[in-house]
């Protein structure tokens, strides 16, 4: 069945890898080799859940990078980019 926000499955999966880019992009974690392909996708599907409310978007991200790995500091950044700016990365992220 394809998510309601999707008419093709080909934009839920273009959407789906868009987003996954982004957080390997991002991967506060370190990971590399071919583990970080895989690193991020169990937090995707709740992503595109509430990736069109913005809120709840951060409030997720912060919850999982602040809270859950406890891997940026208390401003919300780790070297590259912020949370604020990973937010809208993914929010801007649209299907093809």
């Amino acid at each position: 069945m394809i998510d309601s926000h999707y008419s093709t499955k080909k934009e839920l999966l273009h959407t789906y890898n868009t987003i996954n880019q982004i957080l390997m992009d991002y991967n506060p974690l370190g990971v590399e080799g071919p583990a970080l392909n895989e690193e991020y996708r169990q937090h995707i599907p709740q992503i595109m859940k509430i990736m069109n409310e913005r809120e709840q978007l951060l409030a997720y991200l912060q919850q999982l990078f602040v809270k859950e790995l406890g891997i940026i500091d208390h401003l919300g950044k780790n070297d590259k980019i912020s949370l604020e700016e990973l937010c809208n990365r993914i929010a801007a992220t649209k299907p093809i």
